[in-house]
């Protein structure tokens, strides 16, 4: 029997008639073809949307989903995104900080002084029982973009080692940003992955 799962209410911000898409109201996903996949994730992106596919947020399955692609070092999460010009930044643990701060050999209270705070919640992701987060405004001061290197990156906070995979609103759905073509691979790579496992599987745009 077919196992049908309405998208997450957050996709339907996405005006399908403004880009063209309306053929695809209703579609499955997984059933539609490589042309009108492309054009879909590329309005996501242009409105900024993540893509959500169900599955468990645990690190198993995120290293699952990352090692179908390799970051193309664009930068284009390390610096402000134009269709969210009101971000505050990089979200990061205050631990991470530390780790930072100790293996750059930069002082700890200045670079905290970079920083604003963030929030304390239990994590979703299993790092510890507590997050205390500080937010990194961008562009990310580590990003060096005359070369398109990052100046932490053995030591990069958790956000950016599972970019484009953000942390959602819980642990049943994998949340992928498509602003950019490593993210889009990603997507693709998870819908695919969706498919095999599941083949009558139903996730409605």
């Amino acid at each position: 029997m077919d196992r049908q799962i309405q998208h997450p209410q957050r996709v339907f911000r996405l005006d399908l008639e403004k880009y063209g898409l309306s053929h695809l109201d209703g579609r499955n996903i997984l059933g539609i073809d490589e042309s009108d996949l492309n054009m879909f994730l590329d309005a996501l992106a242009e409105d900024d949307i993540s893509l959500q596919i169900p599955g468990v947020f645990s690190p198993d399955h995120i290293r699952e989903i990352l090692s179908r692609s390799e970051c193309r070092k664009c930068g284009a999460c390390c610096v402000p995104n134009p269709m969210n010009p009101n971000s505050p930044g990089v979200e990061l643990f205050e631990d991470e900080l530390r780790i930072i701060a100790d293996k750059t050999g930069m002082d700890y209270e200045a670079l905290l002084e970079q920083t604003t705070e963030g929030k304390n919640q239990d994590a979703i992701y299993p790092l510890n029982e507590l997050i205390g987060t500080r937010l990194l405004p961008l562009p990310c001061p580590f990003y060096i973009e005359e070369n398109k290197e990052c100046r932490i990156y053995s030591t990069r906070p958790l956000v950016c080692t599972i970019y484009p995979i953000v942390f959602g609103e819980n642990d049943e759905y994998v949340e992928i940003k498509v602003n950019c073509e490593y993210g889009k691979e990603v997507a693709k790579g998870a819908l695919k992955a969706l498919k095999e496992k599941n083949p009558d599987f139903i996730l409605k745009i």
